[in-house]
Protein backbone atom coordinates (compact mmCIF):
# COMPACT_ATOMS: atom_id res chain seq x y z
CA UNK A 1 0.00 0.00 0.00
CA UNK A 2 2.72 2.48 1.03
CA UNK A 3 4.11 1.95 -2.65
CA UNK A 4 1.18 3.25 -4.39
CA UNK A 5 0.15 0.16 -6.10
CA UNK A 6 -2.64 -1.22 -7.90
CA UNK A 7 -2.57 -4.23 -5.28
CA UNK A 8 -1.91 -1.85 -2.18
CA UNK A 9 -5.37 0.46 -3.71
CA UNK A 10 -7.17 -2.75 -3.77
CA UNK A 11 -6.16 -3.35 -0.12
CA UNK A 12 -6.50 -0.45 1.37
CA UNK A 13 -9.91 0.64 -0.13
CA UNK A 14 -11.31 -3.28 1.76
CA UNK A 15 -9.69 -1.97 4.70
CA UNK A 16 -11.29 1.38 5.15
CA UNK A 17 -14.54 -0.37 4.47
CA UNK A 18 -13.51 -2.51 7.59
CA UNK A 19 -13.83 -6.09 5.32
CA UNK A 20 -11.17 -9.04 4.51
CA UNK A 21 -9.20 -9.48 1.52
CA UNK A 22 -10.30 -11.97 -0.54
CA UNK A 23 -8.49 -15.65 -0.12
CA UNK A 24 -7.31 -15.75 -3.51
CA UNK A 25 -5.58 -12.02 -2.91
CA UNK A 26 -3.91 -13.07 0.05
CA UNK A 27 -2.82 -16.03 -1.36
CA UNK A 28 -0.99 -14.01 -4.00
CA UNK A 29 0.59 -11.78 -1.44
CA UNK A 30 1.61 -14.43 0.96
CA UNK A 31 3.05 -16.91 -1.22
CA UNK A 32 5.95 -14.99 -2.80
CA UNK A 33 7.14 -13.78 1.12
CA UNK A 34 7.22 -17.45 2.08
CA UNK A 35 9.13 -18.82 -0.25
CA UNK A 36 11.47 -15.66 -0.01
CA UNK A 37 11.70 -16.20 4.27
CA UNK A 38 13.42 -19.31 3.48
CA UNK A 39 15.50 -18.10 1.05
CA UNK A 40 14.43 -20.87 -1.26
CA UNK A 41 12.16 -21.91 -4.25
CA UNK A 42 9.44 -23.77 -2.28
CA UNK A 43 9.79 -24.16 1.29
CA UNK A 44 9.35 -22.55 4.44
CA UNK A 45 7.92 -22.51 7.73
CA UNK A 46 5.08 -20.30 9.06
CA UNK A 47 3.98 -18.50 11.87
CA UNK A 48 0.33 -16.71 11.68
CA UNK A 49 -1.61 -14.81 14.47
CA UNK A 50 -4.59 -13.12 14.41
CA UNK A 51 -5.56 -10.29 16.84
CA UNK A 52 -8.73 -11.22 18.84
CA UNK A 53 -12.00 -10.18 21.02
CA UNK A 54 -13.61 -12.01 23.78
CA UNK A 55 -14.77 -14.51 20.86
CA UNK A 56 -11.32 -16.31 20.39
CA UNK A 57 -9.48 -16.62 17.09
CA UNK A 58 -6.38 -17.77 16.31
CA UNK A 59 -2.48 -17.72 15.74
CA UNK A 60 -0.88 -20.50 14.05
CA UNK A 61 2.45 -22.09 12.92
CA UNK A 62 3.15 -24.09 9.91
CA UNK A 63 5.52 -26.69 9.69
CA UNK A 64 8.25 -27.17 7.53
CA UNK A 65 8.12 -30.14 5.04
CA UNK A 66 12.08 -30.41 6.06
CA UNK A 67 11.51 -31.17 9.45
CA UNK A 68 9.42 -33.44 12.32
CA UNK A 69 7.23 -36.60 11.61
CA UNK A 70 6.50 -37.88 8.37
CA UNK A 71 8.90 -34.90 6.66
CA UNK A 72 11.69 -35.71 4.40
CA UNK A 73 15.43 -35.09 5.04
CA UNK A 74 16.34 -31.50 5.87
CA UNK A 75 17.15 -28.82 8.73
CA UNK A 76 14.76 -27.04 10.27
CA UNK A 77 14.22 -23.59 8.55
CA UNK A 78 13.76 -19.76 10.02
CA UNK A 79 9.92 -19.36 11.58
CA UNK A 80 8.18 -16.46 10.00
CA UNK A 81 5.67 -14.86 12.16
CA UNK A 82 2.30 -13.57 10.02
CA UNK A 83 0.12 -10.70 11.31
CA UNK A 84 -3.37 -11.71 11.04
CA UNK A 85 -3.94 -15.35 8.32
CA UNK A 86 -5.31 -17.23 8.35
CA UNK A 87 -8.40 -15.02 8.17
CA UNK A 88 -11.08 -17.48 7.24
CA UNK A 89 -11.58 -21.57 7.19
CA UNK A 90 -11.06 -21.71 3.41
CA UNK A 91 -7.56 -20.13 3.92
CA UNK A 92 -6.65 -22.36 7.09
CA UNK A 93 -7.26 -25.47 5.04
CA UNK A 94 -5.29 -24.15 1.98
CA UNK A 95 -2.65 -23.74 4.16
CA UNK A 96 -3.14 -26.71 5.78
CA UNK A 97 -3.02 -28.74 2.33
CA UNK A 98 0.47 -26.41 1.50
CA UNK A 99 3.95 -27.50 1.95
CA UNK A 100 3.81 -25.14 4.85
CA UNK A 101 1.16 -26.96 7.18
CA UNK A 102 -0.11 -25.22 11.29
CA UNK A 103 1.63 -27.01 13.63
CA UNK A 104 0.87 -24.43 16.48
CA UNK A 105 -2.30 -22.26 17.28
CA UNK A 106 -2.37 -19.59 19.70
CA UNK A 107 -6.01 -18.14 20.55
CA UNK A 108 -5.97 -14.84 21.50
CA UNK A 109 -9.11 -13.01 23.43
CA UNK A 110 -9.41 -9.24 24.62
CA UNK A 111 -12.51 -7.51 25.84
CA UNK A 112 -14.69 -6.12 22.96
CA UNK A 113 -14.68 -2.76 24.46
CA UNK A 114 -11.38 -1.93 25.34
CA UNK A 115 -10.23 -3.48 21.61
CA UNK A 116 -12.64 -0.64 20.05
CA UNK A 117 -11.29 2.06 22.54
CA UNK A 118 -7.51 1.02 21.73
CA UNK A 119 -8.75 0.99 17.66
CA UNK A 120 -10.02 4.33 17.76
CA UNK A 121 -7.53 5.57 20.05
CA UNK A 122 -4.42 4.61 16.99
CA UNK A 123 -3.06 7.97 15.91
CA UNK A 124 0.03 9.30 13.90
CA UNK A 125 2.12 12.07 15.08
CA UNK A 126 2.79 14.58 11.76
CA UNK A 127 6.10 15.59 12.84
CA UNK A 128 7.99 12.45 13.65
CA UNK A 129 5.68 10.01 11.90
CA UNK A 130 5.57 7.75 14.66
CA UNK A 131 2.31 5.71 15.65
CA UNK A 132 1.13 5.78 19.14
CA UNK A 133 -2.35 5.35 21.00
CA UNK A 134 -4.42 8.53 23.08
CA UNK A 135 -6.79 5.02 24.88
CA UNK A 136 -6.00 5.07 28.26
CA UNK A 137 -7.23 1.94 29.69
CA UNK A 138 -7.64 0.62 33.41
CA UNK A 139 -10.58 -1.71 34.44
CA UNK A 140 -9.05 -2.86 37.49
CA UNK A 141 -11.49 -3.63 40.18
CA UNK A 142 -12.22 -0.12 42.12
CA UNK A 143 -10.35 -0.05 45.73
CA UNK A 144 -13.11 -1.70 48.11
CA UNK A 145 -15.85 -2.87 45.68
CA UNK A 146 -14.33 -5.36 44.02
CA UNK A 147 -15.84 -4.36 40.82
CA UNK A 148 -13.99 -3.58 37.27
CA UNK A 149 -15.74 -0.59 35.39
CA UNK A 150 -14.87 -1.94 32.25
CA UNK A 151 -15.25 -5.66 32.76
CA UNK A 152 -12.06 -6.83 31.58
CA UNK A 153 -10.84 -10.04 31.62
CA UNK A 154 -9.57 -11.87 34.88
CA UNK A 155 -10.23 -9.22 37.05
CA UNK A 156 -9.85 -5.98 34.74
CA UNK A 157 -7.40 -4.19 31.89
CA UNK A 158 -4.62 -2.00 32.15
CA UNK A 159 -3.29 -0.41 29.04
CA UNK A 160 -1.97 2.74 29.70
CA UNK A 161 -1.71 5.27 26.39
CA UNK A 162 1.51 4.61 24.22
CA UNK A 163 2.39 8.82 23.54
CA UNK A 164 4.93 10.54 21.47
CA UNK A 165 8.56 10.58 22.71
CA UNK A 166 10.05 12.11 19.90
CA UNK A 167 11.56 15.26 21.32
CA UNK A 168 9.65 17.51 19.07
CA UNK A 169 6.35 16.05 20.42
CA UNK A 170 7.64 16.37 24.05
CA UNK A 171 8.53 20.11 23.63
CA UNK A 172 5.16 20.91 21.87
CA UNK A 173 3.05 19.24 25.01
CA UNK A 174 2.04 16.12 22.84
CA UNK A 175 3.40 13.15 25.33
CA UNK A 176 1.46 14.97 27.89
CA UNK A 177 -1.60 16.13 25.64
CA UNK A 178 -1.83 19.45 26.69
CA UNK A 179 -4.98 21.15 25.82
CA UNK A 180 -5.17 22.25 21.86
CA UNK A 181 -2.22 19.61 20.76
CA UNK A 182 -4.13 17.01 19.92
CA UNK A 183 -4.79 18.78 16.25
CA UNK A 184 -1.56 17.84 15.32
CA UNK A 185 -2.04 13.87 15.39
CA UNK A 186 -3.90 12.42 12.41
CA UNK A 187 -6.12 9.48 12.63
CA UNK A 188 -6.78 6.87 10.18
CA UNK A 189 -9.88 6.75 7.90
CA UNK A 190 -10.34 2.94 8.95
CA UNK A 191 -9.94 4.09 13.17
CA UNK A 192 -13.26 4.51 13.75
CA UNK A 193 -15.87 3.15 15.75
CA UNK A 194 -18.21 2.25 12.87
CA UNK A 195 -15.51 0.24 11.33
CA UNK A 196 -14.35 -1.19 14.37
CA UNK A 197 -17.79 -2.67 15.14
CA UNK A 198 -17.93 -3.64 11.61
CA UNK A 199 -14.65 -5.59 11.64
CA UNK A 200 -15.68 -7.42 14.36
CA UNK A 201 -19.14 -8.68 13.07
CA UNK A 202 -16.85 -9.93 10.35
CA UNK A 203 -14.39 -11.27 12.62
CA UNK A 204 -17.51 -13.56 14.55
CA UNK A 205 -18.83 -14.36 11.32
CA UNK A 206 -15.48 -15.49 9.16
CA UNK A 207 -12.22 -15.90 11.35
CA UNK A 208 -13.64 -17.08 14.82
CA UNK A 209 -14.41 -20.38 13.03
CA UNK A 210 -10.81 -20.96 12.32
CA UNK A 211 -10.29 -21.55 15.35
CA UNK A 212 -12.38 -24.33 15.99
CA UNK A 213 -10.77 -25.74 12.53
CA UNK A 214 -7.57 -25.96 14.20
CA UNK A 215 -9.10 -27.45 17.60
CA UNK A 216 -11.33 -30.02 15.51
CA UNK A 217 -7.90 -30.86 13.81
CA UNK A 218 -5.45 -31.26 16.73
CA UNK A 219 -8.41 -33.57 18.79
CA UNK A 220 -9.56 -35.74 15.70
CA UNK A 221 -5.70 -35.69 13.60
CA UNK A 222 -2.89 -36.55 16.20
CA UNK A 223 -1.13 -36.99 13.36
CA UNK A 224 -1.62 -33.34 12.26
CA UNK A 225 1.29 -32.36 15.27
CA UNK A 226 -1.39 -29.11 15.79
CA UNK A 227 -1.37 -27.89 19.58
CA UNK A 228 -3.72 -25.33 20.42
CA UNK A 229 -2.86 -22.87 22.97
CA UNK A 230 -4.69 -19.87 24.71
CA UNK A 231 -3.82 -16.19 25.60
CA UNK A 232 -6.35 -13.81 27.19
CA UNK A 233 -4.90 -9.67 26.81
CA UNK A 234 -4.98 -8.20 30.24
CA UNK A 235 -2.17 -5.43 29.85
CA UNK A 236 0.09 -3.65 27.24
CA UNK A 237 3.42 -4.25 25.98
CA UNK A 238 4.96 -4.67 28.47
CA UNK A 239 2.97 -7.25 30.44
CA UNK A 240 2.19 -9.07 27.24
CA UNK A 241 5.10 -9.95 25.35
CA UNK A 242 6.70 -12.20 27.21
CA UNK A 243 3.34 -14.11 27.70
CA UNK A 244 3.13 -14.21 24.18
CA UNK A 245 7.00 -14.80 23.56
CA UNK A 246 6.21 -18.08 25.91
CA UNK A 247 2.91 -19.06 23.96
CA UNK A 248 5.07 -19.35 20.34
CA UNK A 249 7.81 -20.78 22.28
CA UNK A 250 10.57 -17.78 21.94
CA UNK A 251 10.76 -18.65 26.17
Amino acid sequence: MARGSALGAELAAISRAGGLAPDDLMLRLLEPLLRAAAGEADTTTTTTTTTTTTTPANATFARDPGAGAGAGAGAPRQPVLLDGYPRTVAQAATLQASPWPVDLVVVISMDESALVRKATGRRVCRDCGKSFNLAHIDDHPAPGTGASSGGGLNGGLFMPAVLPTDPACVARGCAGLLPGVVGSFDQRDDDTEAVAMKRLRVFVQQTAPVAEYYRELARTSPGSGVVVRHVDITGGFEVMAPVFERAVGLR
